[in-house]
């Protein structure tokens, strides 16, 4: 009933679609805190409360993000960071979850298995096969460099390109991140960056879309 009243709680929210799926992000940090780390009690948790498949990602999201982040760890919590497979967990979780797991694992898997070259995270990703897995990989490549060259746009530009067919992915990611810190002229920076007009096109509507819910 309490997990039952927390999701209604996000959904009634009377404010915009990035506020209510953040709300559920973090119900899914606390799911994982609840259950001592264990990812996929965590994970079943969400089906129990969540309908929608773009509420139950983000509520997955919120405890992969946690997974990694581990910042309320007490005696007894599971970790699967331990493993020297930099594909694990997300190898091993139903497919519906993976997507999920891939996309805030790779923060990890970039750091302490590929050294923070770009080039060799891209491996990372596409050793999953399904195209969703892939596509929120290398959209969270483009938060991860957003981050670490936040200061140097144009630098970021450059280690996305790196991703090749997913470079214009990574940019428009990366976009979103600039625009979401109300950095819209290096948010333009990267998008005016993408060949393809359509995709092109595409990164400028995610800076409009940040625009209108902040």
């Amino acid at each position: 009933k309490i997990l039952k009243d927390l999701a209604q709680g996000c959904l009634e929210l009377q404010r915009n679609r990035t506020t209510i799926t953040a709300c559920i992000h973090g119900v899914g940090h606390g799911l994982m805190v609840v259950r001592s780390y264990d990812l996929l009690a965590a994970y079943e948790d969400c089906d129990a409360m969540f309908t929608e498949q773009e509420d139950l990602f983000f509520c997955y999201d919120g405890i992969s993000m946690e997974n990694v982040m581990r910042r309320f760890t007490e005696e007894g919590a599971k970790d699967y960071l331990t493993s020297r497979d930099p594909f694990y967990p997300c190898n091993t979780v139903p497919q519906k979850y993976q997507a999920a797991c891939v996309r805030e694992h790779i923060f990890h898997a970039r750091r302490v298995f590929y050294e923070s070259d770009t080039k060799k995270t891209t491996e990372y990703c596409l050793y999953f096969l399904e195209e969703l897995a892939r596509f929120e990989c290398f959209s969270a490549l483009g938060t991860v460099l957003n981050q670490e060259f936040f200061d140097t746009p144009e630098v970021v530009v450059d280690e996305c390109n790196k991703a090749n067919q997913y470079s214009a992915l990574c940019i428009t990611r990366a976009a979103a991140q600039y625009a979401f810190a109300k950095q819209f002229e290096s948010a333009h920076v990267l998008c005016e960056s993408i060949q393809s007009s359509n995709e092109r096109q595409n990164c400028l509507g995610s800076i409009e879309y940040v625009k209108s819910s902040l």
